[in-house]
């Protein structure tokens, strides 16, 4: 780690640029980056695991689009696997032109009521 004026540098991560990565920033601090030093020692490296703190925060947790994250519970021995859907998207002009076909093919398909003569 350099030493600057007798006090050590950290350095900070840069901030993530999309709206899932600083949603997430928002949950947690983020970590100083220690730099190496001249003797090889070089900062703890992240464990990997995501730890949530019971179902209500695994059911919160924000996945990314077509992903799929193990979410270890801190409270207790249970993990929770979450997943996002990559599936395409449709516009709501085309979701409104959907349920118009579907309110004509239903409006076709009712039958008409006897008439009693």
């Amino acid at each position: 780690m350099p030493i600057y004026n007798g006090y050590p540098q950290v350095f900070y991560p840069q901030q993530p640029q999309g709206q899932l990565e600083q949603l997430r920033a928002a949950q947690y601090q983020p970590q100083p980056v220690m730099m190496p030093t001249m003797q090889g020692q070089t900062a703890p490296t992240d464990s990997g695991f995501i730890w949530v703190q019971g179902e209500a925060a695994a059911r919160g947790y924000l996945v990314a689009n077509g992903s799929r994250v193990l979410l270890l519970d801190a409270d207790s021995d249970t993990f929770y696997i979450k997943e996002a859907a990559g599936g395409e998207y449709v516009t709501r002009k085309e979701f409104d032109e959907l349920a118009a076909k579907l309110a004509a093919l239903e409006k076709q398909e009712a039958p008409e009521p006897e008439k009693e003569g």
